[in-house]
């Protein structure tokens, strides 16, 4: 009877062992269809053929540490005692809007469980036009140096307008300190005007005028003024114009997949981000 009992002893040490040495993957794997069975039954308006989706296919991960990381959140080595919140979400055809499931654990995901079902529309960023304003936003604070506090607290939080204006800009490479073919590269870039209303100063515009590609790609700041309104209007030719995407010529041969959604382009730069 003891031997018995020895033995059994002996099995269940084993079975709690081998428990805890399953590989990363295997973890992933079942918070995955933890989330998968939480979303199916927090979602009742998805249709059959939605449902079907999330049952088959994977869900993008993504994952940013939140607590207890002694290296720092922005660090590549991530403590295993970290806490770490993990959003697993579905791109759903049919639907605009991306389902992620969140919940918390260790590194490892060992004992991720759900906690919330969040609904969310992504917006693809203009990372151009951002970089855009950040630059015109530093140029107008670091050389409209009389600006009133509201101005410059209206210009650090405001989104600015932009039009293809016309002013005059000395682009002299000598003047510049810059190449002459420099100087011709530049001519040969379109005039795009950042643009304020004061917010002290009725009919006032604070102004900062860049070159740059028509999509505000590599915008650079040149110059910075304030105008009233009308002197402004003789400048502007016209506001930024829409760019045509170029048509896609169907390609023979071996059929490709269908191309990626916005959304999914934008999920997998978020999951590439935090992976480096």
């Amino acid at each position: 009877m003891k031997f018995n009992q020895w033995i059994f002893s002996i099995f269940v040490m084993a079975a709690v062992l081998l428990s805890g040495c399953q590989s990363p993957e295997y973890y992933q794997e079942r918070a995955v269809n933890r989330a998968r069975e939480y979303l199916l039954k927090k979602a009742p308006g998805l249709n059959m053929m939605q449902r079907e989706y999330v049952k088959f296919n994977k869900p993008y991960i993504m994952s940013r540490p939140i607590i207890g990381n002694p290296h720092g959140e922005d660090d590549e080595v991530i403590s295993p005692h970290a806490l770490v919140h993990f959003n697993i979400a579905w791109v759903i055809p049919g639907k605009d809007e991306v389902y992620l499931v969140f919940g918390v654990s260790e590194p490892s995901m060992a004992m991720w469980f759900p906690e919330r079902l969040i609904v969310k529309e992504f917006i693809q960023p203009d990372k151009k036009k951002d970089n855009a304003v950040k630059a015109g936003q530093k140029y107008a604070l670091n050389t409209l140096l009389n600006l009133k506090l509201a101005d410059m607290n209206h210009i650090r939080f405001a989104v600015p307008e932009f039009y293809v204006t016309n002013y005059v800009l000395d682009l002299n490479h000598e003047d510049r300190g810059i190449t002459e073919q420099q100087s011709e590269a530049l001519m040969k870039q379109t005039q795009m005007s950042m643009v304020w209303s004061s917010k002290t100063k009725p009919n006032e515009k604070i102004v900062v005028i860049g070159l740059g590609q028509t999509d505000l790609g590599g915008w650079k700041a040149f110059a910075s003024l304030l105008s009233s309104e009308e002197e402004f209007l003789k400048h502007v030719v016209t506001d930024i114009p829409e760019l045509e995407q170029p048509a896609v010529e169907p390609v023979e041969g071996t059929p490709k997949p269908p191309p990626k959604s916005a959304i999914e382009k934008l999920l997998e730069e978020i999951v590439e981000e935090n992976e480096g």
